[in-house]
């Protein structure tokens, strides 16, 4: 390695900042970058922070990341790393359109990536956006090095924005942490623009907002991502930025053979956030060839969607995915397994231009290419906001209504040079048949005040008053056992038998879990008002976070304290004594470590966190699990650690059926599987 700054790239870092990251081997190298608009000269500098780490036997150099700005925007700078270092050339994006973005993905070290870098270096673009699988290194450290030099005479030239694929996951038994070297070397803007994760962020450049999301990060309805997001399109203003684009590595939209259904998951949670939006494009890789679809949402072609492109095509050391499934969907208007790369250039606030290069031609010839109309300036936006037609006005939608229906004329003009595309309508009008809406803004404000101020949320003095019971009698049972343990000396049982109560309650929890969701109703006996409640939290399933504590506590509480206490009183066995403790204590709080389940990593308690994060308690991500479909599984609430047990063995199916067989009643996750629960929702349509 070299003293100074080598493996150099550059990245947006906020409204007219760049991210500068080199690496280097000496320690006391400076974080410092010198830059300035004439050859040279450098009329500023700026210092940064740096960082290195350690993977199995490998040592990174010092990674330095320096933010440098104010810059002008559309303007060429010269700049040096660590005081003496050579010097590299930067073109800051313009300020408003047109502006040219290169897309390519999974690129790797090989000759056809070379072939992909040469041909982006002969287009006049302005930024680079990469959806993951950037180096191919996976364990092997060095390969990231190797690809630092690689990219690095485009990488130091324009700003090249990121996202993680599964080459750089790294998880391997010895090192649960995983994404090491993508966090450390490719910082990109996650703390600008309010993400708590290098994962994912978002980031406006030029009169486009683009959202980088994580395909292997938790991404379920109840995820810090998932969170983010709608937080982060509640803040989109078209009129400043009127395209909306997302990247992320694994497709939605795919008729290649390989990686089928990878991304199902993720788009049935993240698909509907980014339909109601109105995102323009979504860009891809992970499959290893190109395809371009329609405009679509939910499977099916529609003029309010989003058009989706994989470009998983950079030149991959694995090799193109060559194999299509036949008849071609009617969603996808292009594809070609070949080596490339995409070029977008935002054009004006309404109209851009895609293209596609095959690596193949000796030049980058236009493959595929394109215009797309932006939904907020065109035509089949205006027509789809419920003020303009009388179906829509949000006044007609009640706290209850979920979803508005009407029909929506929408023209769209496509136009598609290539010898392997489907003929497409021109300047045609599409209909939509009753097109789902998410509730107006002030809908889900209110329903959001209605729940606040629900009296049925609020702690009583009676529901304090039996959690408060409910605990002394649970600390009852632990002091006497911690007592006669202490005066008998004997520790180990007590610690066991309290272990054992802890590992049984998450099961306990689950078979309970299972029978108020799946039997009974409001009138049952004794847990009529529990089986209610799960109803309820199962339509919303966010209001449990707004439940009053001891109101979330008190029905297990009282049956707490009628079981426990006379154990208290005719038992002196510690060993006994912490089982029922701990296993009684795991029971009553099952409800708050539920209610955790559904809260945000920033708005809980960094122990929660932690206790989460470590199994000990249930996670979000684990929970999250039960509220998709089908609806019948993760019923386990204290740690989840019986989960995978109970789902892989089908044991709470089988029970099903054994009721079913003997006594004729059917669980209501039989009647239900495809019905759809309301999650809180905070965007503008």
């Amino acid at each position: 390695m070299s003293k100074f700054g080598f493996k150099v790239h550059v990245s947006l870092a906020g409204d007219k900042h760049i991210r500068v990251t080199w690496i280097t081997d000496d320690k006391d190298a400076p974080s410092t970058v010198e830059y300035g608009k004439v050859r040279g000269r450098y009329e500023a500098t700026a210092t940064g922070e740096s960082t290195s780490y350690r993977y199995l036997l490998y040592k990174s150099g010092k990674i330095h990341h320096t933010i440098i700005g104010p810059l002008e925007n559309n303007t060429m700078y010269f700049y040096r790393c660590s005081g003496n270092g050579p010097e590299f050339t930067l073109k800051t994006p313009p300020a408003q359109f047109p502006i040219t973005f290169a897309v390519t993905g999974d690129l790797g070290q090989t000759g056809w990536t070379q072939t992909t870098l040469d041909h982006i270096r002969e287009s006049n673009h302005d930024v680079l956006l990469l959806p993951g699988d950037l180096s191919y290194a996976d364990y092997i450290q060095r390969r990231w090095d190797t690809f630092g030099r690689l990219v690095e005479p485009l990488a130091s030239a324009r700003p090249w924005m990121v996202t993680q694929g599964n080459h750089e996951t790294e998880k391997i038994p010895l090192i649960k942490k995983g994404f090491v070297a993508y966090n450390s070397r490719w910082k990109m803007p996650f703390e600008q623009s309010g993400s708590s994760s290098n994962l994912y962020y978002s980031f406006e450049v030029a009169g486009a907002h683009i959202i980088m999301l994580g395909s292997y990060a938790d991404h379920n309805v109840y995820s810090d991502q998932y969170e983010w997001l709608k937080e982060d399109l509640s803040k989109v203003d078209r009129k400043r930025t009127p395209w909306l684009l997302a990247a992320l590595h694994v497709p939605w939209y795919n008729s290649n053979k390989a990686h089928q259904g990878e991304g199902d998951a993720m788009m049935r949670d993240i698909e509907p956030l980014l339909y109601a939006a109105k995102v323009d494009l979504v860009l891809t890789g992970h499959v290893h060839a190109y395809e371009r679809s329609g405009r679509v949402y939910n499977g099916k072609l529609d003029p309010c969607g989003a058009v989706h492109i994989t470009n998983g095509d950079g030149g991959n050391r694995e090799g193109l995915a060559t194999k299509y499934k036949d008849p071609q969907p009617k969603w996808s208007e292009f594809r070609e397994a070949s080596f490339g790369h995409g070029e977008l250039k935002i054009v004006n606030s309404s109209h851009a231009f895609w293209s596609w290069h095959r690596n193949q031609d000796d030049v980058a010839v236009q493959s595929d290419k394109t215009w797309i109309i932006s939904l907020f300036s065109s035509a089949m936006y205006s027509l789809a906001q419920y003020k303009y037609l009388p179906s829509f006005h949000h006044q007609s939608c009640t706290s209850d209504s979920v979803l508005c229906k009407a029909r929506v004329y929408c023209t769209t003009t496509t136009t598609t040079t290539t010898t392997n595309t489907k003929s497409r309508p021109g300047d045609k009008q599409l209909a939509i048949e009753q097109r789902p809406v998410l509730p107006a803004p002030s809908v889900v404000a209110a329903t959001n005040r209605l729940v606040e101020n629900d009296p049925s949320l609020q702690s009583t003095w009676s529901h304090r008053a039996w959690v408060a019971a409910g605990c002394t009698t649970l600390l009852i049972s632990l002091g006497q056992s911690t007592k006669v343990a202490a005066d008998l000396h004997m520790w180990v049982e007590p610690i066991i038998a309290g272990y054992v109560g802890y590992i049984l309650a998450d099961l306990g929890s689950g078979i309970y879990h299972w029978g108020i969701d799946n039997y009974g109703d409001g009138s049952t006996p004794f847990v009529g008002s529990q089986i209610e409640a799960f109803q309820g939290h199962h339509k919303l399933p966010w209001t449990i976070t707004r439940r009053q504590f001891a109101n979330n506590l008190h029905a297990l509480a009282r049956a707490v304290t009628f079981a426990v206490l006379p154990i208290d009183l005719v038992c002196h066995d510690p060993t006994l004594q912490a089982f029922v403790a701990m296993f009684a204590g795991c029971i009553m709080f099952s409800q708050q470590f539920h209610a955790w389940a559904h809260g945000t990593k920033s708005r809980l308690p960094p122990l929660v966190v932690a206790l989460q994060d470590s199994g000990v308690l249930v996670s979000r991500s684990q929970h999250g699990a039960h509220h998709r479909p089908p609806y019948n599984n993760n019923y386990c609430i204290v740690s989840g650690v019986w989960n995978e047990f109970l789902d892989e063995h089908k044991v709470f199916e089988a029970m099903e059926l054994i009721l079913y067989f003997t006594v004729g009643v059917r669980p209501r996750s039989w009647s239900e599987p495809t019905s759809e629960w309301l999650e809180e929702i905070e965007i503008t349509p």
